[in-house]
């Protein structure tokens, strides 16, 4: 097994996160997100094996892609809070239009399999472009909730797949939506740790 990102370290056998104190080195370089991509691929156990079976259904997992996006933003738009934050973005002359064109490409992009350290590196962009804006975690995994709901509903649906095939099928979905999900939080904590060790240091 490959060794984990050099901004962990164990205690005992529990990997943990290690931060520096200097704002600099918290920002993530190229070859710390090719580590840290490398450590999710490893830990998470994605298989080219499990990459095939997921291009061998591809054209079956994006059927309804589009009216998934507009339920996607039907749900956001149905919590006041999440709401709020959407409606500020088009009050600055964002359109929700274009937000629902970019969700729709990075669904298609989880669902080819890609887990290439460029892929990694903008899931990690994502993720401090998500703390700027404050959407909070707990949004973050509500959305990757609908995507394992939509997804798993697509597979029963189709009988022709056999129970085992689901089984290996969902499998691989939920480790990519993990590592989705994964580096797109590290992003977002590097934000926020190094935002907190600027602060600090400006009182300091």
């Amino acid at each position: 097994m490959g060794l984990p990102h050099k901004n962990y370290s164990y205690i005992g056998n529990v990997m943990t996160r290690r931060y520096t104190n200097d704002s600099t080195n918290a920002a993530m370089s190229a070859s710390n997100s090719r580590e840290m991509n490398e450590t999710f691929n490893i830990f998470l156990g994605i298989s080219e094996s499990e990459k095939a079976l997921l291009v061998q259904h591809h054209l079956i997992l994006t059927q309804g892609a589009e009216r998934f996006i507009e339920a996607f933003y039907a749900y956001l738009l149905a919590f006041p809070i999440t709401a709020n934050v959407l409606h500020h973005y088009q009050a600055a002359g964002g359109e929700l239009s274009k937000l629902a064109t970019t969700q729709s490409a990075h669904f298609q992009k989880l669902l080819s399999g890609c887990t290439d350290e460029q892929s990694a590196q903008q899931l990690i962009h994502i993720g401090k472009i998500h703390y700027q804006h404050k959407i909070e975690p707990v949004w973050i995994m509500g959305a990757y909730q609908l995507y394992l709901d939509h997804l798993r509903q697509i597979i029963a649906t189709y009988p022709e797949i056999a129970p085992d095939g689901q089984y290996a099928l969902e499998s691989v979905l939920i480790k990519l939506l993990f590592r989705d999900m994964g580096l797109m939080l590290e992003g977002y904590w590097d934000s926020a740790m190094s935002l907190a060790q600027i602060e600090k240091n400006t009182v300091v």
